[in-house]
């Protein structure tokens, strides 16, 4: 898409790219207790970038994202919604062919009294290509600089560490401003305790130093008592 644009960038273009921002985009991941996840796009994008657009809707159709088109704010664009079994599989799930800039290293880490969710993404800023001249990298960057996008993460607990930009709802939501022409680094580790099992560990443990407590009882009476 950004080599698109390049190829058809002159002055006045980019200009009006630079001033009316060509496309903004919100993009929500919710986690659930278990790890799995509900991934949200909302894209808007000025009528120039139309075809970008729909292009982009039937990739997301075919990976089996639910699409509908919007229109907002004079600009159109789209929603997609999937439903993940793992919130850890983001990355198939990528905006405009984007998976060489994005690094996710993301996962779950299951015990018996908890799991740790860790979210660990990072989009790498653009590279300077060897035959790109300074007025193409200038165009490139000011291109970059007008795409808005916006990427928040809603937790079922409050995290114990995170480097979100800004923090709501008692901590459990994150958002990061993505800043498309240099490196942005999201994380978070939420601890989420399996309050079934750690309540199974409760009960057996009470039932065991019960076991324990009358057997000491019964050593320690008479023998005539115990008849």
């Amino acid at each position: 898409m950004l080599k698109k644009l390049l190829q058809i960038t002159t002055g006045l273009f980019l200009a009006v790219i630079v001033f009316t921002g060509c496309m903004k985009g919100e993009i929500a991941l919710d986690v659930k207790r278990d790890g799995s996840g509900r991934l949200t796009y909302k894209i808007l994008a000025q009528p120039y970038m139309q075809k970008q657009i729909k292009e982009e809707m039937e990739k997301l159709k075919e990976k089996g994202m639910t699409v509908n088109a919007i229109n907002e704010e004079g600009k159109g664009g789209f929603t997609a919604v999937k439903e993940l079994d793992n919130f850890y599989e983001l990355d198939r799930f990528l905006l405009f062919n984007s998976y060489e800039n994005i690094i996710d290293n993301s996962r779950q880490e299951k015990g018996f009294f908890y799991n740790e969710q860790i979210f660990d993404i990072l989009y790498r800023g653009p590279k300077n290509e060897p035959k790109m001249t300074a007025e193409q990298k200038k165009q490139r960057d000011a291109i970059l600089s007008s795409l808005d996008f916006v990427f928040a993460l809603n937790l079922p607990e409050a995290p114990l560490t995170q480097n979100a930009e800004q923090i709501a709802d008692n901590g459990k939501k994150l958002t990061w401003k993505i800043k498309m022409v240099s490196d942005t680094h999201m994380t978070a580790t939420v601890k989420v305790w399996n309050w079934v099992n750690i309540i199974i560990f409760a009960i057996a443990a009470v039932v065991v130093m019960t076991g324990i407590w009358c057997s000491g009882r019964a050593m320690q009476m008479p023998r005539r008592d115990r008849l």
